[in-house]
């Protein structure tokens, strides 16, 4: 687990948080955030390279709440778009305090037609 200046950051990156609730193929228990809880880090990243839609984007805040409030660890997300060599982030990045209220959540990106 990194460190920083003495401090633990966890840190995920492919972590299927928000399909678990639907009982996804690729769903593991316990999930790798539930693993990262136990060592007390200051904060959680998790990372997906997997596009999603915004059609779900209420399920994934309340699991992200959800988990944030039962592992007791401030949560940020993003998901990461690659084309080529370039990485950008594209899915809502959204960070959940310690008592799993949202503090921070950013727009989709729009793409130009």
């Amino acid at each position: 687990m990194p460190d920083f200046r003495g401090r633990r950051i966890g840190f995920t990156v492919c972590e299927d948080l928000w399909e678990c609730r639907h009982q996804s193929i690729h769903c593991m228990q316990p999930l790798p955030v539930d693993k990262i809880a136990p060592f007390k880090p200051i904060t959680c990243s998790t990372y997906r390279h997997r596009l999603s839609t915004t059609n779900h984007a209420h399920d994934r805040i309340q699991l992200l709440k959800e988990t944030a409030s039962k592992d007791q660890l401030p949560l940020f997300t993003a998901i990461v778009s690659a084309r080529r060599q370039n990485r950008s982030f594209d899915g809502g990045p959204t960070v959940a305090t310690i008592g799993g209220e949202i503090s921070m959540r950013c727009n989709y990106f729009l793409k130009n037609n």
